[in-house]
């Protein structure tokens, strides 16, 4: 299990990693492996959607699995207030800061949707 601080100072289970143990008892080997691929194709697509269309914004890192996060390039452009627009459309996103940034951890229920759907 994990844990991870929230900005209301409060320490919680993480979720996501609670999911972890369950898939790999109830999955076949194969479609734990095929969850994880899916998992990071979707990381991908969105990192290369952020890349390649919105030019106000970049990738922090190389993002290697499910978290993408991104900043804005543009001192006009607050990415706080992008990811606030981006809730109200049904995302489901997290804001950090130093740099100011927003990130998404690309989950199995995420799958079944297209990442670009909501761009």
């Amino acid at each position: 299990m994990g844990c991870y601080a929230v900005p209301w100072i409060r320490v919680r289970s993480s979720c996501i990693s609670k999911l972890y143990p369950v898939e790999i008892n109830v999955l076949p080997s194969s479609g734990y492996l095929e969850s994880c691929r899916s998992i990071v194709s979707c990381a991908r697509t969105i990192a290369n959607t952020i890349k390649s269309s919105i030019p106000e914004l970049y990738i922090i890192g190389s993002p290697p699995a499910s978290v993408v996060a991104f900043g804005s390039r543009d001192p006009n452009v607050n990415v706080l207030e992008v990811g606030d627009a981006m809730g109200r459309r049904g995302w489901h996103l997290n804001g950090i800061s130093g740099p100011p940034a927003v990130h998404i951890a690309c989950t199995v229920s995420r799958l079944y949707v297209d990442p670009t759907r909501y761009m």
